[in-house]
């Protein structure tokens, strides 16, 4: 007689006690999900590398990290980043996100997050020479 033994598809990864960091490289779609990409904040993050369909709408690709489970961080390289981009979402010192966005389970289970919705708020926008980072707090 074979005997199976089952357990969990992935083990959740809580990096952050052990004070590890981990980026993840995503694609985010800017905009409001209700709105169809118009509007302010994150309208979708996917990490999947195989694009099954061609967005229209802003985006770009992300370094995305967490060092608490409650928040998620998104470095954004400026040399990336299209200039219609820059001056609708990193002009100013803030980050407006209207309204919740998902957050992929994949990444969730990856970070060892708490939660898969950013929350609405404003946040502000770090500069540092290479990078724009925002930091934004799960629901």
């Amino acid at each position: 007689m074979v005997k199976h033994e089952s357990g969990p598809a992935f083990k959740i990864a809580d990096l952050w006690k052990e004070g590890l960091n981990r980026e993840i490289k995503a694609e985010v779609v800017f905009g409001t999900p209700s709105k169809h990409c118009a509007g302010a904040g994150i309208c979708m993050v996917s990490i999947s590398s195989a694009r099954t369909r061609i967005i229209s709408c802003p985006c770009t690709v992300a370094w995305v990290s967490s060092t608490d489970p409650q928040w998620l961080q998104f470095r954004f390289e400026k040399s990336c980043l299209q200039q219609h981009i820059v001056d609708g979402h990193f002009s100013g010192q803030e980050f407006l996100v209207e309204e919740p966005f998902h957050v992929p389970l994949r990444l969730v289970r990856q970070l060892g997050l708490i939660a898969h919705s950013g929350q609405p708020g404003v946040y502000p926008v770090i500069e540092e020479e290479n990078n724009w980072l925002i930091r934004i707090r799960l629901l």
